[in-house]
């Protein structure tokens, strides 16, 4: 050790001050020094967590131990001072009333304290029942009540300096965050699952777009095909015999027309009412029912009577005009034409139901229509998918976790 009274030249002075400031340096920079952090890996944090939590339990046990062994001895000693203050003694001068009252009170105030326990709120209780009875005492065993006083105080030093190592020990933090890590874990795997199904679903739609192209090239193949030219071919063929059919109906039914007046009026005086009603009525029906021709004496019997069906000038020149031009053999004409125009549609029709066409066709078009209800699906399952996975943010609970621990541990 340097001394002032050693010193005996400049040199010396040089030195005891060179080293005086490393003292001060090292000092100082101890006074100021940080404590430095642990450094823990995220993906290690877990491991971390059980490790302090373990060891800080066995910490707290061991603050458990040492304050029960510490509280033991201050009950102990407190027993010593309220026994003190039991058996003390007031000399000087004193009314007796004022004396049995602070007695009294000694009494209670021991009492209360036979039942003191190592408990914040037990002690705020007894402080609180205390409050008058403490200064009462303190007029006459001033020094007894305050060496007692200040024991129960240390009951209250030492469970303030537990509070306080538990704080340090961080158990409840230190579980909190394990909770936050398993929350953590959770919504990664959460997000991971939902990112997998994003990707099998798009990877699914991209096989289904494909088959669907597929089915459409097949499609037009099909349209392309023999069997689509002659289905349309029937199609066509089929339309131009109905056009033709209902040619042959308007001719029939034009000339009935002109001929409906006449034949009304001869109902009401010739036989064969029905036949005539039907020819008024439906007269192409008729005629291909009529394989007699029933209908040319019908028509004979108007021209015998025509002046008796009381028809215009003009109308009966145009009646008798239609019925000369109805002979049989036309008649004949046009129910042979008919009937033979009527089986080909007939077969064209029987061809178009039993075309192979239709029925592919439709195979092909339920086909594309299953495609694009899949598809939606897919695309509604893709959009849910998007937002549960945007929903979940495992990265703001890791970022949470770490600053939560920031001043406990250095996590990378």
């Amino acid at each position: 050790m340097f001394s002032l009274h050693n010193i005996g030249s400049n040199a010396n002075i040089l030195i005891y001050f060179y080293f005086i400031d490393i003292i001060m340096f090292e000092f100082i920079k101890n006074l100021f020094k940080k404590e430095e952090l642990e450094e823990v890996n995220f993906d290690d944090l877990a491991g971390w967590l059980n490790k302090k939590i373990e060891d800080n339990i066995i910490s707290k046990n061991e603050l458990d131990l040492e304050f029960d062994r510490r509280i033991e001895q201050i009950k102990q000693e407190i027993t010593e001072k309220a026994e003190i203050l039991k058996n003390a003694t007031y000399d000087k001068p004193i009314e007796p009333k004022v004396k049995s009252i602070i007695n009294q009170n000694r009494q209670i105030f021991l009492k209360q304290i036979d039942n003191i326990e190592a408990s914040e709120e037990k002690l705020d209780n007894f402080m609180m029942n205390s409050k008058k009875t403490i200064p009462t005492l303190k007029h006459i065993y001033f020094d007894e009540t305050d060496a007692l006083m200040r024991k129960i105080m240390k009951i209250a030093e030492s469970i303030e300096t537990r509070k306080k190592e538990y704080k340090k020990l961080n158990i409840e933090l230190f579980k909190e965050i394990r909770t936050y890590l398993i929350d953590y874990e959770e919504e990664k795997m959460k997000k991971k699952k939902f990112e997998l199904d994003l990707e099998s679903a798009e990877k699914r739609l991209e096989v289904i777009y494909k088959y669907k192209e597929d089915t459409e090239n097949l499609q037009k193949q099909f349209l392309d095909s023999e069997l689509a030219k002659e289905y349309k071919e029937t199609i066509i063929q089929k339309e131009l015999m109905s056009d033709k059919l209902k040619e042959l109906d308007s001719s029939l039914i034009s000339q009935f027309s002109t001929l409906e007046r006449a034949l009304k009026k001869l109902a009401k005086i010739k036989l064969n009412q029905i036949m005539i009603q039907d020819y008024i009525t439906n007269p192409v029906k008729t005629l291909l029912a009529d394989e007699k021709l029933k209908i040319i004496e019908i028509l004979d019997l108007i021209k015998k009577n025509i002046d008796k069906l009381d028809l215009k000038d003009k109308k009966r020149e145009k009646t008798l005009e239609t019925i000369n031009s109805m002979t049989s053999d036309k008649l004949y004409k046009f129910m042979t034409e008919y009937n033979e125009k009527l089986i080909t549609y007939k077969q064209l029709n029987t061809e178009f139901e039993r075309s192979k066409f239709n029925k592919e066709r439709e195979q092909i078009e339920n086909n594309i229509k299953d495609i694009d209800g899949k598809i939606r699906i897919l695309n509604k399952e893709i959009i849910s998918y998007q937002k549960l996975g945007g929903n979940v943010n495992p990265e703001k609970n890791k970022k949470n976790i770490i600053e939560k621990l920031k001043k406990n541990v250095k996590i990378h």
